[in-house]
């Protein structure tokens, strides 16, 4: 009972900090936006790592535009042409869905069935939920700074969801990723 009860008292005292991470994550989690190459290009280069355990993408670089091709040894390296950071802090999450829909797929889920929830939930699981963790973090400093839980609610909501880390929450683009860990990082300092 005692555990319960600590608990109980827990989710009462975060309330509000509990409410405006289900709010932003379960929003986020409401749009799907597909891929496009910058996108495809970080899920391809995913892909080779867990798949074929090596960076290139020469297997899929048809599938996105943001490629580099890098010639060696008279053979051709692809490469996609962004920064690395996102797609190595994703692969945990990526490995894992993918596994779990590797399941799916054997009891009959279609190959572009698969593809889509894959991408949907590493975005999900990735982007959506860090920005929707930093918008706690910040709403947690202004209510700190303030005193007032209205204001800062106010002012973390019109953030989130009226600027475009709304748009880029829902996309597996590093802006709001970075975005994210730079609002972590601020509050860990603060």
């Amino acid at each position: 009972m005692g555990a319960e009860t600590a608990v109980k008292r827990w989710l009462r005292t975060y309330r509000t900090e509990w409410i405006l991470f289900l709010l932003l994550w379960a929003t986020y989690a409401y749009f799907y936006q597909s891929t496009h190459h910058n996108e495809a290009a970080r899920f391809d280069q995913m892909r080779a790592i867990v798949h074929d355990r090596t960076l290139e993408i020469n297997k899929y670089w048809w599938n996105t535009a943001d490629v580099i091709h890098y010639a060696k040894n008279g053979s051709d390296h692809i490469y996609p042409n962004k920064a690395p950071g996102m797609t190595l802090l994703s692969l945990v999450p990526f490995t894992a869905l993918s596994l779990g829909l590797s399941a799916l797929r054997a009891l009959g889920l279609p190959g572009w069935m698969y593809w889509h929830l894959l991408t949907y939930l590493t975005t999900v699981f990735t982007v959506s939920l860090f920005s929707a963790l930093a918008a706690v973090a910040i709403y947690r400093v202004l209510k700190q700074l303030t005193a007032d839980i209205y204001l800062s609610g106010l002012a973390v909501i019109a953030i989130w969801l009226g600027t475009l880390a709304f748009p880029f929450s829902t996309l597996f683009f590093s802006h709001q990723f970075a975005a994210a860990m730079l609002a972590a990082a601020f509050y860990l300092l603060f």
